[in-house]
């Protein structure tokens, strides 16, 4: 009983839990004071949090982005010359044994390994931005080649496009590689919220991709996000900030003519 008790009121003491509890006693004090015209502040940013946290519209929203790319498996896949793989997976790190840290959307690296081990692409080309060693800047992509490397993963040729900035500018840097290699046909990969930028990027640049995606966060997903909760829960905010980006990214897209 005392476990589901702490349990039950665990979200409190995490940093967005706290504030939130902050705001209602703040709101409160002013309520209690009436001091109406003071206490909008605090209530209005209480009910964005409970909203957004405590409700399953994030992770709905967020499923919105997934749904049209849940496929089952990889099986079905068509072989292509080359597998693409989007960065935002790794990180340069100075004491882990590959001198990378990989993130949470490690999927993406696991996907694109697994195409690669069932012969569906001849080729594997990293993406990502760059990350600083020893005041050095390096491509994410060179340093997840570096450490698959070393671990042995060496089944086909691989590329790093560089330093990306952007997911446009990795679509970008795969048109050399298509023209000098005479590829017909990609796999793309990268998480499933994040496809329908990178899928209308890559046809805007009428690069030839099937999409893959991976790193599912709530269709198909055994979590409790489309529940509601007492309090907040971090997870939902993060949900809604994966979609939030991704929404207002392809409306910055849109608006410079990538998409």
């Amino acid at each position: 009983m005392v476990t589901k008790i702490i349990y039950f009121f665990a979200p409190l003491v995490e940093p967005i839990g706290f504030l939130w509890l902050i705001n209602v006693a703040w709101a409160a004090v002013l309520l209690v004071r009436r001091k109406y015209r003071e206490a909008w502040l605090p209530l209005t940013t209480t009910a964005l949090i409970w909203v957004f946290g405590c409700t399953p519209l994030s992770a709905r929203l967020l499923a919105t982005l997934e749904k049209p790319y849940a496929k089952a498996g990889v099986d079905n896949l068509p072989a292509c010359d080359a597998v693409v793989m989007l960065g935002g997976c790794a990180r340069a790190s100075q004491y882990d044994a590959q001198s990378i840290d990989l993130t949470a959307a490690v999927d993406r690296v696991t996907t694109a390994w697994r195409l690669v081990r069932q012969n569906k692409a001849r080729a594997l080309v990293l993406g990502g931005g760059g990350h600083r060693v020893n005041g050095i800047e390096q491509a994410e992509g060179k340093l997840l080649l570096n450490a698959l490397g070393d671990l042995g993963f060496e089944l086909v040729p691989a590329y790093s496009l560089g330093i990306c900035s952007n997911t446009h500018d990795e679509a970008r840097r795969v048109e050399p590689l298509i023209k000098e290699h005479a590829w017909r046909s990609l796999l793309l990969v990268t998480s499933a919220y994040h496809m329908k930028r990178a899928e209308a990027t890559f046809r805007k640049l009428n690069l030839p991709i099937t999409t893959v995606a991976c790193d599912f966060q709530v269709v198909g997903c055994f979590n409790s996000t489309d529940r509601f909760t007492a309090f907040p829960d971090s997870e939902k905010l993060r949900q809604m900030e994966l979609y939030l980006h991704e929404v207002i990214g392809l409306l910055i897209y849109r608006w410079r003519g990538w998409v």
